[in-house]
């Protein structure tokens, strides 16, 4: 199962292996609001057989399009379907769907878990999560059927205000059929390339606690700091606050990468030390969940090129990606709107000059790039617990601000 990734996007090489397992017939269940194609089909570039004359492989078996935002009431409902196929299977002297034994020896706290789960409502699971309860109870089908299994999660996953709980419910569903501690199975974070998973292995963390330290002093000879650093959050407070006084950046811009531009620029301004090392009005319509996506010719906030490929976009990065349904509102293809931030903290956020693109993704959600959509988040809109910035399912509100774009 696939939450809050686009693969074919983010990690392009993961996909041969994922050609692999379905060639294999592995089931692949994607949870992903946009429509990605990576995820539907994939022909390896490096095999000239399949370029030529093979068709391409199909990738999922399972494409569920939730709502921005949905991915917790996803999980609550895929926990509530494994525990109702385990009451049918008991009822009818069947085999299991809970893996009864593993969860007595290796867990706690199910019976509160159990309680919680049965006491959601489907109405409300459907409503918050865009999913039907039979799609839901499909994809609960096939991971009971299956021996082990792997959840795989990404940022779409953990950049939201329920971040935290996101990552708890996939254990969750993962302990239910003891899909933890055994070959094949376990919670796949796709965390980010080399130099992200890199600087943590060599102690480049706000958390001293988790580093080696005796280790590297040993190695180093020299005492490694103990006191406990700031999270990016923190770290944007402290430059609005004053109280940090100089950056230093390895590879990214915090300016445009950190939530709340238009109080964090004129605080940027007034630091003593900046290093940077790199190597190239509200709308009268409803509030839609604004997620950020990052395009094909893009590393992190680095822009290679304007071209989006996979998605069929390039000339321009301001482009909105938006439900043709919602053109209701009278944002048809091609016209200029304006996004403004649907939370009332006494700042107006507001960035102009999208152009509408139509594409495959639920009523009521919108996709942008990032950064150019970061002015938009406020740097409260985080995840409780993580800090991390909720980028995923930001409340913001449309406004037509030009004619269409020729």
């Amino acid at each position: 199962m696939f939450f809050g990734h686009n693969t074919g996007v983010n990690a392009p090489r993961m996909l041969h292996d994922l050609q692999d397992c379905a060639k294999r017939g592995v089931p692949i269940i994607v949870f992903n609001p946009l429509r990605e194609r990576g995820h539907e089909r994939f022909t390896n570039p490096q095999n000239p057989v399949e370029m030529l004359v093979k068709p391409a492989t199909r990738i999922s078996s399972q494409y569920h399009q939730i709502n921005v935002g949905g991915d917790k009431a996803a999980l609550m409902g895929l926990c509530k379907a494994v525990l109702e196929l385990d009451d049918a299977a008991k009822s009818n002297d069947g085999k299991r769907a809970l893996d009864v034994e593993f969860i007595a020896e290796h867990t706690h706290g199910f019976a509160e878990f159990e309680q919680a789960v049965r006491a959601a409502d489907w109405s409300e699971i459907e409503h918050r999560s865009g999913l039907t309860r039979g799609a839901i109870e499909s994809a609960a089908f096939v991971y009971t059927r299956a021996e082990s299994a792997m959840i795989a999660y990404g940022m779409g996953l953990t950049q939201q205000v329920s971040g935290v709980e996101n990552v708890q419910m996939i254990v969750n569903l993962l302990l239910l059929r003891g899909n933890v501690g055994k070959p094949g199975a376990g919670i796949l974070p796709v965390r980010g390339h080399s130099n992200v998973q890199g600087q943590r292995t060599v102690g480049i963390t706000e958390k001293p606690d988790l580093v080696p330290n005796d280790k590297l002093k040993a190695l180093y000879g020299f005492d490694p700091p103990r006191d406990k650093g700031l999270n990016c959050v923190e770290a944007a407070e402290g430059v609005m606050k004053g109280s940090v006084r100089a950056v230093f950046q390895l590879g990214g811009n915090l300016v445009r990468s950190l939530p709340d531009r238009g109080a964090l620029i004129p605080a940027w301004r007034k630091l003593r030390l900046t290093v940077q090392i790199v190597d190239t009005p509200p709308g009268d319509h409803d509030v839609f969940q604004l997620t950020t996506i990052r395009s094909q010719g893009q590393f992190n906030t680095t822009i290679y090129s304007d071209r989006d490929r996979f998605r069929g976009v390039s000339g321009s990065r301001m482009v909105l990606f938006m439900n043709s349904a919602d053109e209701r509102a009278g944002l048809e293809e091609g016209a200029i709107v304006g996004l403004t931030t649907a939370i009332d903290d006494g700042i107006r956020r507001h960035v102009g000059g999208f152009t509408v693109h139509r594409y495959n993704i639920p009523e009521g959600c919108l996709a942008g790039y990032y950064p150019e959509c970061n002015p938009l988040v406020p740097l409260s809109h985080h995840a409780k617990g993580s800090f991390v910035p909720a980028s995923k399912g930001n409340p913001v509100r449309l406004e037509k601000t030009g004619a269409r774009a020729a």
